[in-house]
């Protein structure tokens, strides 16, 4: 149980960011160890050894039932600071009423489970009110594993009720979409909104990598096995690629903190599952992560244009669609490698 806390902020924290290193939460789990070696004598002990530690003949390092109340404030503390990631998170915020959802199923839980050792207290307590207890506590778990499956749909820009839709859940790696019924049409053409005509002096079609940030990697064929269903065919996918950069070029729709997926399908008078496919097909990411291109890709053009030269970085971060700076500087230097601060000087450095 004392894992239960740190393996969450993981998930959370990776929802957000997913290239940390496992290194940098390895001391989430000193708690765990700890508690796991003192524990460890009873744990090998014999089933009569366990039976009369319990009638408090002393033994071991630990009392069992005082880690009850560890676990209980261990659990709390980690509920309390997951709860406080997500509302301080501002990047994108259809993401954030996802994540709420699981850390209240937590907080469920650790109520669950602090209700046992009250309620055990009472004389009417009786077997049947320990099993409401327990399918509490695992109708929690399961729920969370449940929620957690909804992650790619969800950072594809779909809503929560969408993305936990049984049919929009993958229970495996191999991601495959069902035949479609035969009495179902596929959508024969697309009207975009926006002229296919492209300028790339605002924002270039590029895919950051790890070791190189600015790597341009030209887009692979649209073979993906996910997608083979689709009413979207090649050359309407690349027309509608290119109306969304025209889209996001002109009106700079990642400028708004709440923008979603709904609002680009809108936009282009297309369905959301096909701004999705583009998105994923053609620039190589997820809804989440390509507003976060798009909002950076703008800030280092005001972070170093005449324009831009009076601002500081919180005005840049709040011009590009942040709301703190935080948020911001973690998302550039994940980015481009640098803070907003050292792209700015190095620039300058460059200049002079």
């Amino acid at each position: 149980m004392f894992l239960f806390g740190p393996l969450l902020f993981m998930y959370v924290d990776f929802a957000f960011t997913e290239n940390k290193r496992i290194s940098n939460y390895l001391f989430h789990f000193i708690p765990a160890t700890i508690i796991f070696l003192f524990m460890l004598p009873y744990y090998v002990s014999t089933a009569d050894l366990k039976l009369q530690h319990y009638k408090n003949i002393p033994y071991f390092i630990i009392d069992p039932r005082m880690v009850v109340y560890l676990i209980i404030a261990h659990m709390t503390i980690y509920f309390a600071l997951i709860l406080f990631k997500i509302i301080k998170e501002k990047r994108v915020g259809y993401i954030k009423n996802w994540l709420l959802i699981i850390v209240g199923l937590f907080g469920l839980y650790i109520v669950s489970y602090v209700s046992y050792y009250v309620l055990i207290r009472y004389p009417w307590f009786t077997l049947t009110t320990d099993y409401f207890v327990s399918i509490s506590m695992c109708a929690s778990i399961v729920t969370i594993i449940y929620m957690a499956y909804a992650k790619k749909k969800i950072l594809d820009g779909y809503s929560v009720a969408e993305s936990v839709n049984l049919e929009n859940i993958y229970f495996s790696y191999k991601e495959t979409n069902p035949e479609p019924p035969a009495t179902k049409k596929k959508e024969q053409s697309l009207v975009f909104n926006y002229p296919s005509a492209v300028n790339k002096t605002i924002i270039e079609e590029v895919v950051l990598t790890d070791n190189n940030p600015g790597q341009i990697i030209p887009p692979p064929e649209i073979t993906a096995v996910k997608y083979k269903n689709s009413g979207l065919t090649i050359n309407a996918g690349n027309e509608l690629a290119e109306a969304l950069k025209q889209l996001m070029q002109k009106e700079k729709l990642y400028r708004e903190c709440e923008l979603k997926l709904e609002t680009l399908a809108k936009k282009l008078r297309v369905e959301k599952h096909h701004v999705s496919q583009v998105i994923n097909q053609h620039f190589h990411v997820n809804f989440f992560e390509y507003i976060n291109l798009l909002r950076i890709d703008d800030a280092k053009l005001l972070l170093i244009s005449s324009d831009g030269e009076s601002m500081n970085i919180i005005e840049v971060a709040y011009a590009v669609g942040y709301n703190t700076k935080n948020t911001f500087n973690s998302a550039f230097r994940r980015i481009v490698g640098l803070t907003p601060t050292e792209y700015r000087n190095q620039y300058k450095l460059r200049m002079n």
